[in-house]
């Protein structure tokens, strides 16, 4: 007990682990740290797009009646009577027919920008995180060095600077 307040559940850090358990903690360093996540995967993406693309189809066609036409004989032979018809079937009792494309991005001014664009956004995350984790250390800092100075005060010992 301190001067009849309980400490009961309260833990003591030194400054070096109330930092680290703030940075651990912090929402705002987790946000910023998925946002270094995503802009890692961006980058994968756009550079995916000027990898070499491959697409192909198949095309299968089973013809079950092939359609019958009836022609004049003559067309074929002279002598044939003119009234004669011949029936004819024109196609194939099956069709198969398949493509295959392949494609990449050699010279593309918006696919280097993209990337460029993706590779600085990752920068400014990057940033972002080490800037967030900066603030929470002084805020820590400055808290901390408020309650060792409060302690003091209260102890009654006085609070001296040691500048060494």
């Amino acid at each position: 007990m301190l001067n009849g307040y309980s400490l009961i559940g309260q833990v003591s850090y030194s400054l070096k682990q109330a930092k680290d358990y703030a940075i651990q903690n912090n929402i705002q360093v987790k946000n910023s740290l998925l946002d270094v996540e995503i802009a890692q995967q961006k980058i994968k993406e756009t550079t995916a797009t000027g990898l070499p693309q491959i697409s192909g189809s198949v095309g299968f066609q089973n013809f079950l009646d092939v359609p019958t036409s009836l022609i004049p004989a003559s067309s074929f032979d002279p002598t044939a009577p003119p009234d004669l018809l011949l029936p004819v079937k024109f196609g194939t009792d099956f069709n198969l027919n398949g493509t295959l494309q392949v494609s990449q991005l050699i010279f593309s001014g918006n696919y280097l920008v993209g990337l460029q664009a993706s590779r600085t956004y990752k920068d400014i995350s990057i940033q972002m995180v080490e800037k967030s984790e900066l603030e929470i250390k002084a805020a820590v800092s400055e808290a901390y060095f408020t309650v060792v100075v409060l302690q003091a005060n209260i102890r009654g010992n006085g609070f001296k600077l040691n500048y060494d």
